[in-house]
Formats: structure tokens, C-alpha cells, sequence
């Protein structure tokens, strides 16, 4: 998960608004806690948890040693000119 988190939609969302005022934290912390509770539940499991490299280089979340950060890199020279 991760993968081109817009916070400015959360920060727009009443509900979420409400919730994090209800609770006392940031967005940052609610997705930390989330993801921990997420990744646990899946670890639980046997599974690996995997996410995307937004969450290691843009989030401020604590991941545990078992995670895959996915990491996607395109070359400039592989992709079209938008005008052709």
C-alpha cells in the first residue's frame, strides 16, 4: 500500500477530520497506526506485508523488517514524447 497517498483528500474529508480530531492525531500518526495494525494482521498470517516506496521515502510510518518496499523505476528513454 502507499502507492500516491493524497493527503489533501483526508484533509478535505469530514469524516476523517472529525476522527482524527476525535483521536488527537495528525494524519501522519493514523497512518502509522493503521499500517502497524494492517502489517501485524498480515503477518499474523504468515504473509508479507509490501508497500510502496512512498511509504519509506514520503510517510512517516514505522514498518517492520519483513516488509518488501516496492520500488518501480522508469527510464525516461522507454517512455513516448507526449507529442508523438
Amino acid at each position: 500500500g502507499g502507492d500516491e497517498l493524497n493527503t489533501e483528500c483526508y484533509s478535505q474529508d469530514p469524516d476523517t477530520q472529525a476522527d482524527l480530531q476525535a483521536t488527537g492525531r495528525t494524519l501522519e500518526q493514523a497512518l502509522d497506526v493503521f499500517t502497524q495494525t494492517t502489517h501485524a494482521a498480515i503477518e499474523a498470517e504468515g504473509k508479507t506485508p509490501a508497500v510502496w516506496e512512498e511509504m519509506v521515502l514520503n510517510q512517516n510510518v514505522t514498518l517492520s523488517n519483513e516488509t518488501i518496499v516496492l520500488y518501480v523505476v522508469i527510464a525516461q528513454a522507454n517512455l513516448a514524447s507526449p507529442t508523438d
